[in-house]
């Protein structure tokens, strides 16, 4: 009967809880669940599973211990008859942070196949809808995780090199920011300027702009991924700076893409440009104008480069998407016309918007220049985002606007 609604919401149990809010805590926790149970699972031996969790557990079905000690591997854990009862279950496991690897602190490994109830012919996913309570009354402690502390890292990585001289920097980051994207617009020129005011010089800074990760939807569904590209692009108008496209060479199923070669190389080619005035092709194709003509919407480009490409597989465009006044977005046709790219609904819709890449994975997108560099993404809307509303924890905000 107890009441773990106000616990720590979280759409599921896999990961670490540092990324789920509860940054950094090491001790004894708790994660809990309802269950709907059908009937023909009540008399039926039943298998719980629970993913990975490599140190001592305790699970209670309905305030009831079923299950307690370290299991190795994937959590399968066999339940008798009765276990259950029809309808909602209170699902709740006690444990203690892994100890495989012991770095990992409380959480849960595996995938979402790995969390479910079976049994009588049937299996219900347990994967999402879990919440997450740390046991604060337990001995406990809070690790020092320097990878996204701001102050450690500043004053550990950034301030000791101040009075070195500096030619630029090569900047690699925002997939944890990706949820803040909206916010990201201000902090990254805010970063920018601020070590160019440290070291007393405009150096240069070359981005590289979020790879490809996780599903390709329409813009429909809104992309954290694609509006922090969109942050990273602006940030570009800062003079000395640059970008490095890298949707085409990025894997959807590794936020750590291999191809790190073709990201150098395409950072190297913005420096040489910028930095060390070299007159040489530098960026892909970068929307400049759109105007709406008969149906039709005609962006217009610079560095085309000897024209803009269709590149890969397909030979023709592909990526953009168009939406009317209701702002709801279709695939779209779209033909190269020197450097400009002409887009369009076969089926006659008066497009008010298109938008390009627009997805966490653009996997499809394939405009390019003569000399091979992508386009990156980009809408010609100014629609708020999935991601207008994320803000940082309210502290910083308020020491950043001091």
């Amino acid at each position: 009967g107890y009441d773990f609604s106000n616990w720590h919401a979280t759409g599921g149990p896999l990961g670490q809880w540092d990324w789920k809010g509860i940054w950094a805590f090491r001790g004894t926790g708790y994660m809990a669940k309802y269950i709907d149970i059908p009937v023909s699972m009540v008399n039926e031996e039943t298998t719980l599973g629970l993913g990975i969790q490599d140190n001592e557990n305790e699970i209670y079905v309905n305030g009831k211990p079923v299950s307690r000690g370290i299991i190795k591997g994937p959590r399968k854990i066999k339940l008798p008859a009765g276990t259950w009862t029809e309808g909602r279950n209170s699902l709740v496991v006690k444990f203690r942070q892994m100890a495989d690897p012991s770095w990992y602190g409380l959480g849960v490994q595996g995938g979402p196949a790995d969390l479910f109830v079976e049994g009588g012919g049937m299996r219900l996913s347990i994967a999402n809808d879990w919440k997450l309570m740390p046991s604060f009354a337990s001995p406990h402690e809070y690790t020092h995780s320097s990878n996204n502390v701001g102050t450690s890292i500043y004053n550990a990585m950034i301030a000791p090199l101040v009075p070195y001289t500096l030619q630029g920097v090569l900047w690699y980051q925002g997939e944890s920011n990706a949820g803040r994207a909206y916010e990201y617009r201000q902090t990254m020129p805010l970063l920018i300027n601020d070590w160019r005011r440290l070291w007393k010089d405009t150096i240069g800074f070359y981005i590289t702009q979020l790879s490809s990760f996780g599903a390709d939807k329409s813009a429909n569904e809104g992309s954290n991924w694609a509006e922090l590209r969109e942050a990273q692009t602006l940030s570009t108008a800062l003079p000395h700076t640059g970008m490095a496209v890298t949707t085409d060479v990025g894997n959807p199923n590794d936020i750590h893409p291999t191809d790190k070669l073709t990201v150098g190389k395409r950072l190297a080619l913005a420096a040489l440009h910028t930095t060390y005035k070299k007159d040489i092709p530098y960026s892909g194709p970068v929307l400049i104008g759109v105007n709406y003509e008969r149906g039709k919407a005609v962006l217009t480009f610079n560095h085309a480069n000897g024209g803009l490409k269709a590149l890969g597989k397909y030979p023709y465009l592909k990526g953009f998407e168009v939406a009317g006044d209701d702002k709801v977005f279709y695939y779209a046709k779209a033909e190269i016309e020197g450097n400009r790219v002409i887009v369009y609904h076969p089926k006659g819709m008066i497009p008010a918007s298109v938008r390009y890449a627009w997805s966490d994975a653009p996997v499809e997108a394939n405009l390019y220049n003569g000399a091979g560099l992508p386009a990156g993404t980009f809408r010609t809307d100014d629609w708020p985002g999935v991601t207008s509303s994320g803000q940082y924890e309210s502290i910083l905000k308020n020491i950043l606007i001091k």
